[in-house]
């Protein structure tokens, strides 16, 4: 998590993130909580 907030698309401390839903259907999710990205990348993890 501390590399993630050290990324050029932090801003004011607000994690953003370009994710998608699919081909062609990029979106902005701004202000994402850290305590989410932790919880998914954990999960990832025990994948």
């Amino acid at each position: 998590m501390t590399l993630i907030g050290q990324d050029k698309k932090v801003a004011r401390g607000r994690l953003t993130f370009i994710l998608t839903r699919g081909i062609g259907g990029a979106f902005i999710a701004k202000d994402v909580p850290s305590d989410v990205v932790r919880d998914f990348l954990a999960g990832q993890a025990e994948r």
